[in-house]
């Protein structure tokens, strides 16, 4: 059947992206920002976790992750404030 979806292919495809985009990661960099998400919980900092269309969701979403973390030592807490194009000013 001509043009038919194969949906392993895309599958493959998909994940081949992934790899490669992954492979890009700075592990520098990251190991740099969960050290400066780490020290902001305790000076009871502000974390500003912004995004626009798409990006704005995965920023509310990472917000909410941020706020709940199980397992997290009692003690103070940052205030992650998600912003986007939407947000009030």
């Amino acid at each position: 059947m001509a043009g038919a979806f194969d949906r392993q292919t895309e599958i493959t495809s998909c994940l081949s992206r992934m790899r490669e985009a992954l492979a890009k990661v700075s592990t520098t960099d990251l190991t740099w920002l969960a050290e400066t998400f780490e020290q902001a919980y305790p000076a009871g900092r502000t974390l500003f976790i912004c995004g626009n269309g798409g990006s704005a969701a995965t920023a509310a979403h990472l917000v909410v992750d941020l706020s709940r973390t199980p397992g997290r030592p009692a003690g103070p807490r940052c205030a992650p404030s998600p912003w986007s194009t939407t947000s009030p000013r």
